[in-house]
């Protein structure tokens, strides 16, 4: 089959958070079959240059398209406008146009998109293209979740956005209606899209390669406490707040040899200076993912805001971590 992927982020080896699954679906349907990817720019030309050759060595062609550079003006329009402000910021009409022409170039089987909001970039696609989604992270349940962040810590977008609550409940009700077949990510997940549909949704679960991601031969040599995420991801920001701001402090009090290690990029220099300040051991993004896991004493997964699930619990255990040991907030 001839398979058009479409995805927020571009798609690489090295991901950390959701993109970890895509890259590994990615890996086994590229192996018998024609696959596209299409994926926004994210503003790292080089780490997007080498997400191209890792696909391309895989015989996947990737395409990473900017998203417009909009104007504050039109920015404002889109707080009148009657659809949700993330459904206009993740508008590409060099994307949507990219797609569609490989459509009627090459005449797509299946477009799989992981993320409701980039439904509207399939509307090119012939009646012929199968449109799946496999949600990762319902909107709606990110937004309601909100509530767990303190106010100092959200953005102004984050206020904002809790106010599109119904906007994005409206929004999720018909999108879900035009795709062919749906898919959630957990059980929780496909009852919730089933419930918003009126549709029958099963369950395509997260993935972790157990040939990659397996114990090391020896304990680790530190009290170390891991936190992995990618830090673009608002939630994974405001998880890591909160286990230094929180928590933190009566760990190390009780335990002062111990460590926390944040590994992921995206974290800004303002950000990773305050957790720095709290006590944190800022690694960015590492070469050695599953050594950062083997290194790990305790993993720790404060995330109390964002849905979907959590694919860095899964590496941990497959790494070695027991179960007593994960740190983990609910709702």
């Amino acid at each position: 089959m001839r398979i058009a992927i479409v995805h927020p982020y571009p798609v690489h080896q090295r991901a950390v958070g959701g993109t970890t699954r895509v890259y590994a679906l990615v890996r086994h349907l590229a192996a018998r079959h024609e696959l596209h990817v299409f994926a926004h720019a994210h503003g790292n030309p080089e780490e997007e240059q080498q997400a191209i050759r890792e696909l391309g060595e895989l015989g996947v062609v990737q395409r990473v398209i900017p998203r417009p550079a909009n104007s504050w003006l039109a920015k404002a329009r889109w707080v009148l406008d009657r659809s949700p402000y993330f459904l206009h910021h993740n508008r590409s009409p060099l994307l949507e146009a990219a797609l569609a022409e490989l459509d009627r170039e090459r005449g797509l089987d299946v477009a799989h998109v992981e993320f409701d909001f980039l439904e509207p970039l399939l509307g090119g696609l012939s009646q012929n293209c199968a449109r799946v989604l496999a949600e990762q992270e319902l909107m709606s349940v990110s937004i309601d979740r909100l509530r767990n962040v303190q106010g100092r810590h959200k953005s102004v977008y984050e206020h904002y956005i809790s106010l599109e609550l119904p906007r994005v409940r409206a929004f999720e009700a018909q999108a879900l209606r035009r795709f062919d077949r749906l898919f959630g990510i957990n059980e929780g997940e496909a009852a919730r899209m089933a419930a918003v549909s009126g549709r029958s949704v099963e369950v395509l679960p997260h993935v972790v390669d157990t040939r990659v991601f397996t114990p090391g031969d020896a304990p680790p040599a530190r009290h170390t406490v891991l936190f992995v995420g990618n830090y673009d991801h608002k939630p994974n920001v405001d998880a890591a707040f909160w286990l230094m701001e929180q928590v933190w402090p009566t760990v190390r009090h009780r335990v002062p040899a111990a460590t926390v290690r944040l590994v992921g990029p995206g974290l800004d220099a303002g950000r990773r200076t305050a957790l720095e300040r709290l006590g944190a051991e800022v690694a960015g993004r590492v070469e050695d993912l599953v050594g950062a896991y083997r290194e790990a004493m305790v993993f720790a997964n404060p995330i109390h805001s964002g849905g979907g699930m959590r694919g860095k619990v899964l590496e941990a255990f497959a790494c070695g971590v027991p179960e007593g040991a994960v740190l983990r907030v609910t709702e």
